[in-house]
């Protein structure tokens, strides 16, 4: 059994002084402000893979300085602004691997991880020229807008494709060879993978007000939030597998066996129907269907134990600090540079699912098959 815990830890500094219509400024450190927060929040059991959040925020810098001028003016002594004191605030910009949901990311680990995973996968390669025929048929009498559409989508699926799959044929006893050390891996102890499924980025210029007291001051912050997705997955053996195979050397052999149809993909699955389904690559740029299948592959009779989602997002918001005249027999204004930081990382558990859906980021090669798409029609 499991049990949530949380901690939090807050540290402090001084937060100076200001003021107006005084006859003297105040040069005590003024009184305590947060400037740093640690937060996290998980689970204590025999496992070790249960949702946890923490956040971290860090506040520094933007002290204000200004000399007293008299009773009616403005005067700041190591003041920490009110961006830096009015609490921890600061929120992560919005990336794509927001649009993304856990399942999405899920279906894609298994689908990446899966023991039976194809390297080459032969049925497809074979006969994916089927989708050929369906694509080049031009209605009319065909123009050189026409031609040049059906040379690229013939290059870029059929002859691309054909050279990488020769390509990975060639190298397939290598992949075999691994594979076979990974089964055995899998039959005495279980797979544990963690991997990388996204990295995006996120970029503002926005301006924030510093401080409204006993003066307005602004700027310009720029701020930047990296967000990397990874996905921990594991796999273990189904009890029966070897059945009818129990001496040392069927083992052997039969992990051999199943080592070579995972990596040539030597099997006609709901997985290869699928890709050889006319427009169902299209498809896959919107649906997770195609990762969804691939992750159900069980050429190795390998178990899906367990799937988790993280997501680690870090947001920089940082503003370069001024000096600067405010006029009306004010003294010279002095704001320090700024610098704000949190660190934000979530650990949940998922499911492969062939239901997801998302927007695709359409690239350069994607924009070249649409429009080549369109060129033959």
């Amino acid at each position: 059994m499991a049990y949530p815990r949380e901690r939090t830890q807050i540290f402090t500094r001084k937060g100076g002084t200001c003021g107006r219509f005084t006859w003297w400024p105040d040069a005590s450190p003024g009184v305590e402000v947060n400037c740093s927060l640690n937060f996290a929040r998980d689970s204590v059991g025999p496992e070790d893979d249960y949702p946890l959040d923490f956040d971290r925020q860090d506040y520094s810098g933007g002290l204000m300085n200004q000399a007293f001028a008299g009773y009616f003016s403005s005067w700041f002594v190591n003041w920490v602004p009110e961006v830096l004191r009015s609490g921890f605030n600061l929120s992560h910009l919005s990336t794509s691997s927001d649009l993304i949901v856990d399942p999405d990311y899920a279906t894609q680990a298994v689908a990446r991880t899966n023991p039976s995973r194809p390297y080459v996968d032969l049925p497809v390669e074979i006969l994916q020229l089927h989708e050929l025929s369906q694509i080049l048929h031009p209605r009319n009498a065909p123009s050189i807008s026409n031609q040049l559409g059906n040379q690229y989508l013939m290059t870029s699926f059929g002859i691309m494709p054909v050279g990488s799959a020769i390509a990975r044929l060639l190298d397939s006893q290598r992949v075999i060879n691994d594979r076979v050390k990974e089964i055995r891996k899998l039959v005495a102890t279980g797979i544990r993978k963690t991997i990388q499924l996204d990295l995006s980025s996120a970029d503002d210029n926005p301006y924030w007000y510093i401080d409204t007291a006993h003066s307005t001051a602004g700027g310009t912050f720029n701020v930047r939030t990296l967000c990397e997705v990874r996905s921990h997955v594991r796999w273990g053996l189904y009890p029966t597998a070897f059945q009818g195979h129990e001496t040392p050397s069927q083992i052997d052999a039969q992990i051999q066996l199943w080592a070579r149809q995972a990596v040539r993909g030597e099997t006609i699955d709901l997985s290869t129907i699928w890709q050889l389904t006319p427009w169902t690559w299209m498809l896959d740029w919107f649906l997770g269907i195609g990762d969804y299948l691939k992750s159900q592959r069980n050429i190795v009779p390998a178990l899906l134990k367990e799937v988790v989602v993280m997501r680690h997002r870090k947001t920089w918001a940082t503003y370069p600090g001024i000096t600067y005249e405010p006029g009306g027999g004010a003294k010279t204004m002095h704001i320090q540079p700024i610098r704000m930081v949190r660190e934000s990382k979530s650990r949940r558990f998922s499911f492969p699912s062939p239901l997801t859906a998302h927007i695709p980021l359409i690239g350069a090669r994607e924009g070249s098959v649409l429009a080549s798409l369109a060129a033959t029609r």
